[in-house]
């Protein structure tokens, strides 16, 4: 599936490590936020928080003894970000993909996400 795409399209590559590279970064400025919502928003939605899933999912993994990361791009992330404020992450990212797949406007979906995701990460 997306696995396969994105391992033969250099293109989604860069792309998912941009946004991982992101989230490990938070918190940043809200016109960072903004600026990379806008990079974001030339991408297909579902790919965004589906590598943003990952991100997360990664983050408990880790954060648990003895858990194997499946992002290796993730280690030590699992120090920085509060298992609260993971789960909140998780559900402001599904709602998102639920906004965008009723064709809600996508950069004011990702401008939304991201913000939320920024202020969970401070």
């Amino acid at each position: 599936g997306r696995a396969v795409e994105i391992a033969r399209d250099e293109k989604l590559r860069e792309a998912r490590r941009r946004i991982i590279s992101f989230l490990k970064s938070l918190p940043v400025s809200a016109s960072d936020v903004l600026s990379f919502a806008a990079e974001c928003s030339k991408l297909d939605i579902s790919f965004c928080t589906g590598v943003m899933l990952s991100f997360y999912r990664d983050v408990l993994i880790a954060s648990r003894e003895g858990g194997r990361v499946v992002n290796p791009e993730v280690e030590g992330a699992e120090a920085v970000f509060k298992k609260s404020s993971v789960f909140k992450s998780i559900e402001k990212i599904l709602m998102a993909e639920q906004a965008a797949g009723q064709n809600a406007n996508r950069q004011m979906v990702l401008e939304d996400l991201l913000l939320c995701l920024n202020r969970e990460a401070s």
